[in-house]
Parts: structure tokens; C-alpha cells; sequence
């Protein structure tokens, strides 16, 4: 997975790159390297977090670990969404942010059941995150494929 979200980096930057018009390619290739570093961190989050909730629903200092790791993709998700994209990328910057509006819902959702003390093994089962990081995925895989339409 590591290998095809690396070559999907790797491929944002190019078509990023390559889509610029005139004068504002450093502005477009400074956006592919902001959204590929956001993609890289989303996939990360998507596969730490479930190991790291199925250890917390026992463990305090493992719920402890868990709340700093999804507070801290709330502040990535607030970041990346002040990013401003270049014209090219606009609709795909767009469908990212209201997706990770949908992730940090979702983050919020954890930070309050831990809080309250009841964040149990039921609620893991029931509230995971893979379709909202996979529907976040698929936009890059969008804006991947707009870019081989246009070659």
C-alpha cells in the first residue's frame, strides 16, 4: 500500500506540475507538494488508527496516545484546508476539504466518547475511518486521472 500511495504522490506532484499555464507553475507545484504531503499523512492515519483504537479500548495510556494522534490530524486537516490551490486544482482541492470536514466530524466523534470514558470495543467496530480516508484517496485518484486525460 506504502508503494501505491508513494507512486500516487509522486504522480500528483508531476501532473501538478505539468498542468500550470504561464506564470503560476511554482504556485501549482507548491500546492502538489502541500497536497501530496496531506495524502501521505491521511494514509498514514488510516492505517495507524485502527491498531491504535483496538489498543486503547484497554488500555489508558494507549487512549491517551490514540487522542494525541487524532488531534493531531485535526490540525493537519485545518492546515491543508488554508491551503490555497491553484485554479487547475480547485474542484480537486475542494472535494478534499469537504472530505476531511467529514474525517474531522468523525474525529470528533472519538475525542468525545474517550472524554466522556466511554470509548469501548462496540463503538471501535461500528466507527472506523476507512471510508472516509478511502473517499479522500479516491479524489487524488481523480485528479490522477484528470491529469492523463489531458496528456
Amino acid at each position: 500500500m506504502k508503494v501505491k500511495v508513494f507512486s500516487l504522490i509522486c504522480l500528483l506532484a508531476v501532473i501538478l506540475a505539468g498542468c500550470s499555464s504561464g506564470g503560476d507553475g511554482l504556485g501549482a507545484q507548491e500546492y502538489a507538494g502541500e497536497a501530496s504531503e496531506y495524502m501521505e499523512k491521511v494514509a498514514d492515519f488510516a492505517s495507524d488508527i485502527p491498531e491504535k483504537a483496538e489498543k486503547a479500548v484497554n488500555d489508558e495510556q494507549a487512549k491517551q496516545e490514540l487522542k494525541g494522534s487524532l488531534e493531531e490530524m485535526k490540525h493537519k486537516i485545518n492546515e491543508f484546508g488554508k491551503v490555497q490551490a491553484p485554479e487547475i486544482a480547485g474542484d480537486f482541492h475542494r472535494e478534499i476539504v469537504d472530505n476531511s470536514k467529514l474525517l474531522e466530524e468523525k474525529i470528533d466523534v472519538y475525542l468525545e466518547r474517550i472524554d466522556k470514558g466511554d470509548f469501548n470495543k462496540d463503538f471501535v467496530k461500528k466507527e472506523d475511518f476507512s471510508k472516509i480516508t478511502d473517499d479522500i484517496k479516491a479524489s487524488f485518484e481523480k485528479l490522477k486521472d484528470l491529469g492523463e486525460k489531458g496528456k
